[in-house]
């Protein structure tokens, strides 16, 4: 009798133990869902949400002077990468007026000699050419306040130029780009050019959906968009 007694202790012990396991992983499983709702409500209350957007009939209008053009180099290597991705590589975002018609220029680079390529190069001189092309803008204004010149020269190797929009004088823009502190120009690629119209409305240049989401919205709340990624981005 007292075998069986101790025997059905040690099973009720062991049954319990189980439910608590279980229970303690079913308690962990719903924080974890709790603390993951919570973090993605922070994630959407922290993106601003555009008070202004042009109907879908107004866009189509405007496609008509500000195209999409997905064209790509014969050559290149193109792969996608989200305009939230860009936004963490970009020192800055710009809008910007075109004071100048873009022109060809061959850029000079000089490569390091501790290097396979370079080592290479240096039997031809150690330095190697490049075509690009460059256009002057005036700032209007800056997302991330990281320019502090009033105007600028935007550069891109002309191998890209076929994806680019039409760049005329007096066409307004909205540019992301590095800063190239030994040039004091920006370099930049259409993946993160957007057009500005006369009303303050942007247009995606790029069809992939996380520029293209953007267009109809006013300059002020893309840059308020700018901003909040930007920041998230600094956190991680």
């Amino acid at each position: 009798c007292f075998k069986m007694l101790a025997l059905f202790t040690v099973k009720m012990g062991f049954f319990m133990k189980k439910r608590l396991v279980v229970i303690i992983s079913i308690c962990f499983l719903i924080l974890l869902g709790i603390a993951f709702a919570e973090q993605q409500k922070s994630a959407i209350h922290t993106i601003p949400t555009p008070t202004d957007v042009l109907a879908q009939s107004a866009i189509e209008r405007l496609r008509e002077q500000y195209p999409i053009n997905d064209a790509e180099p014969p050559l290149g290597d193109s792969f996608l990468v989200s305009l939230e991705q860009m936004i963490g590589y970009c020192d800055c975002f710009l809008k910007v007026e075109v004071l100048e018609e873009p022109t060809e220029f061959i850029k000079t680079v000089t490569l390091a000699y501790d290097t396979p390529e370079g080592e290479l190069h240096q039997k031809a001189g150690g330095v190697q050419q490049f075509e690009f092309v460059k256009c002057k803008v005036r700032i209007l204004d800056d997302a991330f306040d990281y320019i502090t010149q009033d105007t600028i020269e935007l550069t891109y190797n002309s191998m890209f130029d076929i994806g680019m929009p039409t760049m005329e004088v007096g066409s307004k823009f909205i540019v992301g780009g590095m800063y190239n502190e030994t040039t004091e120009t920006i370099d930049i690629g259409s993946e993160t050019m957007f057009y500005v119209t006369e009303d303050d409305y942007i247009l995606s240049v790029k069809s992939e959906e996380s520029k293209s989401r953007h267009t109809g919205i006013k300059v002020d709340d893309f840059f308020q968009y700018l901003k909040a990624v930007k920041a998230e981005t600094k956190t991680k």
